[in-house]
């Protein structure tokens, strides 16, 4: 039983929820990254590209896989259809921070920078911290608004989608070319509100400790069965 309990402890500790360095228990931010896999921008329903980042978010291995099953956090797709508007689909507060999922890149204190200023780092971690310099659909102007060339846009510009890079900090983050809509890119992702939990884990220190306290009782464990069978 005890042997079950430690791998199902370390099973789950790469899970634990990324909170920000500085942050304190009830703080509020977001989290932010640029998917590992791609899509194409034919839709013009927004939830087929906020179902797209939520199974991105879900993927094995990534730091983001658990994040609705034992958090309840959805992501949202930072993309514009010419009948909702990038900033009403992701829908943040005003005045909270956002964050990659490294756990100490900043790249807003708040939604400003990401409507019309200039990011204070650029969108450039995907679901597993790994950095990735690609052209990211969103059909989003820098204020966070439809452009003439949103995802699956209507005719005449049927056929094309403004794209972002994400390795700029700039209106280019979002609005930089335009790319045929029927090429698969990635898409930016941003986290439902997120509170700081009362009690903050240290993966690491959390890991060590998991791994002293399964070792003791493993070992009180064994001598107890040697004595036992003397």
């Amino acid at each position: 039983m005890l042997t079950l309990f430690c791998l199902a402890a370390a099973s789950t500790t790469h899970a634990a929820l990324v909170v920000p360095a500085g942050l304190h228990p009830g703080d509020m931010y977001y989290l932010a990254f640029v998917t590992k896999g791609t899509h194409n921008a034919k839709s013009e329903n927004i939830d087929e590209y906020n179902t797209f980042v939520r199974k991105q978010a879900a993927r094995p291995g990534a730091i983001t896989e658990k994040y609705k099953s034992q958090y309840g956090i959805d992501f949202f797709a930072v993309g514009s259809t010419s009948t909702v508007d990038a900033r009403d689909n992701v829908s943040i507060d005003d005045t909270l921070p956002i964050y990659l999922l490294d756990g100490v890149t900043q790249i807003a204190n708040d939604s400003k920078p990401l409507w019309g200023g200039t990011l204070l780092y650029p969108i450039l971690l995907d679901q597993y911290a790994q950095k990735s310099f690609v052209i990211v659909f969103t059909g989003t102007t820098p204020t966070g608004l439809s452009t003439a060339y949103p995802l699956g846009g209507p005719p005449p510009h049927q056929g094309k989608s403004t794209s972002g890079l994400s390795n700029h900090q700039d209106h280019r983050w979002s609005t930089f070319i335009l790319t045929p809509t029927y090429i698969p890119l990635p898409f930016y992702a941003l986290s439902g509100k997120i509170t700081v939990p009362g009690v903050i884990p240290e993966p690491a220190s959390l890991v060590a400790w998991l791994g002293l306290a399964c070792l003791v009782g493993l070992g009180t464990d064994l001598r107890r069965r040697v004595r036992g069978m003397a």
